[in-house]
C-alpha cells in the first residue's frame, strides 16, 4: 500500500474485530504505523466496538451463519484513495445492521468483544511507536499524541470490562423484585470475585425521592457483613448501571441486593431490600 491511500473505515473495524486475513492485517498494520489519521479512526472504532459488546445479547452463532457473515465481509472490503471525500467513521452497530437487513446477528456482541480483547493488547505497542515518531514535531502533532494517549487509556478500561464478560469464572446473576414490591424493576450483575470486577445494570427502576440514592450490595457467602458496591440513580427511563466499583478482591458472593439509602450511601444496608438475586 503506498502513502496516498487511507484504510477504508469498514476495514479498520474488521481489523479491530480480528476478521481480516493474515496478509490483509499485515498491510493494515504497516499503514497504521505511519498514518496518524487512520490510527485515530482505528482507535475510535475500538472504543465504539467495546460499547456494542455491552449492549448486544450474547449467543453462540450457528457455524453456517458465521460462514455467511464472513463471506459477506470479504466481498465488501476495499481501500479508497486519499483524495476521495472520507465519510465519518461508521459506528459498529449501523455497519452490522446494513449487512444483515437492519438486524444485529445475535452473536455479534461476542464477536466484537473477542476482537477488541485481542486488539487492546497491540494498542499499547502502537502507542509507544507513535510517541517515538512524533518527537520534535509540530504542536499539532503533539496534541494528536495526547489524544492517542487518552484513547489508549479508554481501550485499557474496555479490556478490563470485556475480560469480565468473557471470563469463564464470572458469576452472572439476575436480580428481580421481592414479592412485596409492586413495580417490575430488574438488575443484572456480572462478577469476577478473584479480580474484584463487577458490572451491574438495572432497568424499570422507580424514580428516587429527593436526597436518596440506590445502593448495590455484595452479600458474602461466608456470612460476614454485606459489602457496599456503589450508589447509583436511574435516568428518566429507569435505567442505571454500576461499572467497575472500588471493591475488595476475593469476596465470594452468596447474593446481590439493592437498597435505597440517603445521598452518599451507607455502610450497612437499610431494609427493605428492593432487588435481590442469588
Amino acid at each position: 500500500m503506498n502513502n496516498n491511500q487511507h484504510i477504508e473505515p469498514e476495514d479498520l473495524t474488521l481489523h479491530a474485530m480480528q476478521l481480516l486475513s493474515t496478509e490483509e492485517a499485515a498491510v493494515v498494520d504497516a499503514h497504521l504505523a505511519q498514518c496518524l489519521e487512520c490510527q485515530a479512526e482505528y482507535h475510535e472504532a475500538l472504543s465504539d466496538l467495546s460499547l456494542v459488546s455491552l449492549s448486544v445479547e450474547q449467543a453462540v452463532p450457528a457455524p453456517a451463519a458465521r460462514e455467511r457473515f464472513l463471506r459477506q465481509i470479504e466481498r465488501e472490503k476495499r481501500v479508497v484513495p486519499i483524495d476521495r471525500v472520507v465519510a465519518p467513521v461508521e459506528r459498529a452497530v449501523p455497519m452490522a445492521q446494513s449487512r444483515q437487513g437492519g438486524k444485529l446477528l445475535p452473536w455479534l456482541g461476542w464477536a466484537v468483544a473477542a476482537g477488541v480483547a485481542f486488539s487492546s493488547v497491540s494498542l499499547y505497542n502502537e502507542r509507544g511507536q507513535l510517541q517515538s515518531t512524533v518527537s520534535g514535531q509540530s504542536a499539532q502533532l503533539k496534541a494528536q499524541t495526547a489524544q492517542m494517549a487518552t484513547l489508549s487509556a479508554g481501550a485499557a478500561k474496555s479490556q478490563e470490562i470485556l475480560d469480565a464478560f468473557t471470563d469463564s469464572n464470572a458469576l452472572r446473576v439476575t436480580l428481580n423484585t421481592t414479592p412485596a414490591a409492586k413495580a417490575l424493576p430488574q438488575g443484572r450483575a456480572t462478577y469476577v470475585a478473584d479480580k474484584g470486577t463487577l458490572i451491574f445494570t438495572a432497568n424499570n427502576l422507580e424514580p428516587l425521592p429527593i436526597a436518596k440514592v440506590y445502593e448495590l450490595w455484595i452479600i458474602p457467602a461466608d456470612g460476614t457483613a454485606p459489602v457496599p458496591a456503589g450508589t447509583f440513580r436511574p435516568d428518566a427511563r429507569g435505567y442505571a448501571s454500576v461499572v467497575m466499583p472500588q471493591i475488595p478482591k476475593g469476596v465470594a458472593a452468596k447474593a446481590f441486593g439493592v437498597t435505597m439509602e440517603a445521598e452518599g450511601g451507607a455502610t450497612t444496608p437499610t431494609m427493605p431490600i428492593l432487588l435481590v438475586g442469588a
